[in-house]
């Protein structure tokens, strides 16, 4: 999930770069996938079928350049709550918090309405085995996925001394685990997750 936000990109377009990563002796097999935000258009590197048919494993995207838009304070309910903002397309506010659901639930909706047009709420907790993380998403509540906040976590991490640059760190969910890699300087964030199969079908296009 590389988080549904109706206006990803809407102030301005951003590219993103998918590939498809294919068990031996099939892959890998990259890149796949290329296109916006708002339209994913197929390209095969590849017209070799395996027999039997491959399954993908998992998904690399290049999710651009993060932002940093500094620091900000939110006075909720008594508490000042300190967040990074960071903006993937999408504006995030990154707590250093309790990542719980019920953290999320008690303070989420405030820190979201703060902000003119809403912002994303990420309740972060770096280790040293990577962070947890809880994403309160604007217009939408609490969410089991979330691409770009699993992205703008790893650079408030990044940023604040917690995650080491170019290095992969394993972003846990409640849906599932991500790993993102953010450049040195912030120049280019790439997440990958594991991929499994939904269903299929066909279309005309």
């Amino acid at each position: 999930n590389t988080n549904a936000d109706p206006d990803v990109g809407a102030s301005s377009p951003r590219r993103m770069r998918m590939s498809v990563v294919l068990p031996a002796p099939f892959g890998p097999i990259s890149p796949m996938i290329a296109g916006s935000t708002s339209s994913v258009t197929p390209s095969m590197a590849t017209t070799r079928t395996p027999e039997p048919a491959a399954t993908v494993e998992a998904v690399s995207v290049e999710m651009g350049p993060a932002r940093v838009e500094g620091e900000q304070d939110f006075d909720v309910s008594g508490e000042r709550l300190h967040a990074v903002r960071v903006n993937m397309g999408n504006p995030h506010a990154v707590l250093f918090d309790a990542p719980t659901r019920e953290r999320a639930a008690a303070v989420g909706p405030s820190i979201e309405r703060a902000v003119a047009g809403g912002v994303n709420v990420g309740f972060a907790r770096p280790g040293p085995g990577g962070i947890d993380l809880v994403v309160w998403e604007r217009g939408a509540g609490l969410t089991d996925a979330c691409g770009t906040g699993a992205c703008a976590a790893a650079v408030a991490a990044v940023r604040g001394g917690a995650a080491r640059a170019g290095v992969p760190v394993e972003v846990r969910l409640p849906g599932g685990a991500l790993t993102i890699t953010v450049a040195a300087d912030l120049g280019g964030v790439t997440m990958r997750g594991a991929a499994e199969h939904v269903f299929d079908g066909t279309t005309e296009l």
